[in-house]
């Protein structure tokens, strides 16, 4: 299921700065995740799934900056198309 496969990219995008650098060659959010095998409701579904596990706040304050860090591609493609 791509749901796993969504969940698998938020855990490791949490500790692998390389394929965070990786994602920012990526121009928009949806392209990212069809690269990884998943879908952006996949994506929202297994982040609400991994927040709802946390048992610390920091735990969850690091889900919420990943959550922030791929929303930033949605900005990232509108600055872009303003721009031309």
């Amino acid at each position: 299921m791509s749901i796993h496969k969504a969940d698998d990219f938020i855990k490791k995008v949490v500790v692998d700065k390389e394929l965070r650098k990786k994602c920012y060659s990526f121009k928009t959010k949806e392209a990212i995740a069809e690269n990884f095998g998943f879908t952006l409701p996949e994506f929202d579904n297994a982040l609400n799934a991994l927040l709802f596990k946390c048992k610390t706040y920091d735990q969850a304050e690091v889900l919420r900056q990943i959550q922030m860090w791929f929303a930033m591609f949605h900005y990232r493609e509108e600055m872009e198309a303003k721009e031309k």
